[in-house]
């Protein structure tokens, strides 16, 4: 039996990719996707509970998050630089939450200007990682709005973290949660319509289209 659509619970759907990846072990080497007959959400047909834990576990070299550090920090910098650019310069004591921290490269050029910083990460090693170079306390779990108080921040990062939430349409509403009045939300997510390979899988449960992601947003 296929799972419903997370946006709008049609149980209709449509296979429209399946695969195998034998680099995989069993439980994550068959995906499913399948496109809602209703609403067209594209949607992974899995048991997203029993893959929570990979989230969870450590991964990665010392050397290899440094990398990733400094990749984060470059995309801060022309975040920053859009954000000065295009909408307002932050003050100096703006709050500011990345949502799925990673190592916490974006969160440290926040820092550096003086912005309070807040992190969610999963991924412990991550977590752990973003305290040793940045001095971020980051919250090692997955984003909810009930971490943090209502009307709080001024800017909510989404780098890459929808794509890996069964249910796209909680995490936005907590996001409206958590975000002042006139607060600003910048989102990165894969184009479902210019998808790689090896961005499908397990862990990128929910995929979109600009349509699906405007209807989600609005909605």
């Amino acid at each position: 039996m296929s799972s419903s659509c997370s946006l709008c619970e049609n149980r209709e759907s449509a296979v429209v990719l399946k695969a195998n990846n034998s680099r995989k072990p069993e439980s994550c080497s068959k995906i499913c996707y399948r496109r809602c007959a209703r609403c067209s959400f594209v949607f992974l047909d899995i048991d997203y509970e029993l893959r929570k834990g990979d989230y969870l576990s450590d991964e990665g070299r010392e050397d290899k998050l440094d990398q990733m550090v400094e990749q984060q920090q470059k995309e801060g910098r022309e975040l920053l630089e859009y954000q000065r650019k295009f909408i307002s310069s932050p003050s100096h004591n703006s709050k500011v939450l990345d949502t799925g921290s990673s190592v916490s490269g974006c969160l440290g050029v926040y820092k550096g200007i003086g912005s309070q910083v807040y992190g969610v990460e999963p991924n412990r090693q991550f977590a752990e990682h973003s305290q040793k170079r940045f001095g971020i306390e980051v919250i090692a779990d997955f984003y909810s709005p009930t971490l943090f108080p209502s009307d709080y921040f001024d800017l909510i990062l989404c780098y890459h973290m929808l794509e890996h939430c069964p249910k796209p349409e909680e995490i936005i509403r907590g996001f409206n949660y958590n975000l002042k009045e006139g607060g600003y939300l910048h989102l990165e997510l894969p184009n479902l319509y210019f998808t790689s390979a090896w961005q499908l899988g397990w862990r990128h449960v929910s995929m979109f289209t600009p349509r699906i992601l405007r209807q989600l947003l609005e909605n």
